[in-house]
């Protein structure tokens, strides 16, 4: 697309970047099925993709993908079930099968190897295609990285229960969404109905809280700790101080399952759950300098705090 949408204009839907077709194995016979994955696509060099969370779209990225198309080929895809990728009731949605199916879609654009930046659901997916494929994983930064806290909202606590996930379907609506939204926000002014749209019309396509649901329930954090314990290429943690689902005291455990030679962190001050879109271009420069760090010494901004270990 070459640089032709500007960070703050962005919208998603299903004409708003290509589609790559795959062919999936389902069933007892493993016959193929088809599917279409959705993806964003913007710049030159080293590949740069980025996997968002459970319910969420490429459009979560949208500020951050032209700045960083200026510096990498970066690459926003639509889950498989999610924003306007294709769904099926022969899918799991779980976080494996989205791992195996994000490494089929690379594969089908001829990206053999590249760095990730994962949003919250979207680390432990991370996770799971570097334990299929570790050749495939170079630089990795993680934000806000984890499942469901007890300080959500009751309709996502729900998605944690076996027995309560369906019902949680009922109480997913535009106005609980927009409710979601202003939680993950300092700052509300940025919260209009441009946004909350982006947010609430993929998620009400057929099938799409039933990925959700089955994405959010699969997440497993023991497993997503034992998986980081193994990492051997460098992980930048991005946590933000004022985040009122996933406090740093939650995000410590990431931190500290990552071997110490691959670890580093970074705190974003004055933003919540949300950090990517409310302080983007604090998150672009903590990205920038991990990914492709400058060869003289950085100078630290004051709201990004970045540590060679966890201070929490």
């Amino acid at each position: 697309m070459n640089n032709s949408l500007q960070p703050y204009s962005f919208l998603n839907s299903r004409n708003v970047g290509k589609t790559a077709e795959l062919e999936l194995p389902f069933g007892k016979n493993q016959s193929a099925v088809s599917f279409k994955i959705h993806y964003y696509e913007e710049g030159t060099g080293e590949p740069l993709v980025f996997v968002h969370s459970a319910g969420q779209s490429i459009y979560t990225w949208s500020k951050l993908l032209s700045p960083l198309s200026q510096h990498f080929r970066v690459i926003a895809v639509d889950l498989l079930g999610h924003g306007y990728s294709d769904a099926s009731p022969y899918c799991t949605y779980s976080v494996d099968e989205q791992a195996r199916v994000l490494g089929m879609f690379l594969t089908k654009i001829g990206i053999s190897s590249s760095h990730f930046v994962g949003y919250s659901v979207g680390c432990g997916i991370i996770t799971a295609m570097y334990m299929q494929n570790p050749k495939r994983v170079s630089r990795v930064v993680l934000i806000a990285p984890g499942g469901i806290t007890p300080l959500m909202p009751t309709p996502i606590r729900m998605m944690d229960s076996r027995f309560f996930s369906f019902l949680s379907s009922l109480f997913i609506s535009p106005s609980s969404i927009r409710s979601m939204l202003e939680e993950c926000f300092l700052d509300l002014t940025l919260i209009d109905e441009t946004k909350a749209s982006q947010y609430i019309e993929p998620i009400m396509l057929p099938d799409a809280k039933r990925a959700l649901r089955s994405l959010a329930y699969s997440f497993d954090e023991e497993e997503v700790l034992e998986q980081l314990r193994s990492f051997e290429t460098p992980v930048l943690i991005l946590n933000s101080s004022d985040d009122r689902w996933r406090t740093l005291d939650m995000i410590q455990p990431y931190f500290k399952a990552i071997p110490e030679k691959y670890a580093s962190s970074a705190v974003i001050r004055n933003a919540g759950h949300l950090m990517h879109e409310e302080q983007p271009e604090k998150v672009v420069n903590a990205i920038k300098a991990f990914i492709d760090p400058p060869k003289d010494v950085l100078e630290t901004e004051e709201d990004v705090k970045e540590t060679d270990g966890w201070n929490g």
